[in-house]
């Protein structure tokens, strides 16, 4: 798209490595969005392109081209700052790939997530470090997200 108005934020901030079970290699992210949903703040970090309009649809993840890679992390709005341990009431590192139904989705065993930017309805950054044990994976890096208002969880 040109003038670089395009709404597929985030593609030259967020950095991820690791291992996603089966889904293999984590491929690089074109587009990183946060929402703010029932007292939660929700960060997507996907390999195939999407735009906060589809966020704004009901069960959007089947949406996304087959094959691709959705990063989900997940913690209360009034935890959204500092660092978050993924834990019961804490963060969730989630993955799920892209065609499929949130049914599809892998949560981490462990790792945490640090806030280094945090506005409400506005851009969040920081890192992210987790792993999965079943199947066995791992994923690592950092993110920048722009808000999408009236987005959807996956």
């Amino acid at each position: 798209q040109a003038g670089g108005s395009s709404m597929n934020a985030g593609s030259g901030s967020t950095t991820l490595t690791g291992t996603l079970g089966t889904l293999g290699a984590v491929q690089p992210t074109l587009s990183s969005f946060v929402i703010s949903n029932s007292g939660e703040t929700l960060i997507y970090m996907s390999s195939a392109p999407i735009t906060c309009e589809l966020l704004t649809m009901s069960r959007w993840l089947g949406s996304v081209a087959t094959g691709s890679q959705v990063v989900e992390i997940v913690v209360p709005s009034r935890r959204a700052t500092g660092t978050v341990p993924v834990e019961s009431g804490g963060a969730e590192v989630n993955y799920a790939p892209g065609g499929m139904s949130s049914a599809y989705e892998k949560n981490a065993a462990s790792g945490s997530v640090t806030f280094t930017t945090s506005t409400p309805n506005g851009v969040v950054e920081g890192s992210v470090t987790a792993t999965y044990a079943n199947p066995t994976g791992n994923v690592s890096g950092t993110f920048h997200a722009e808000f999408c208002a009236g987005g959807q969880g996956y």
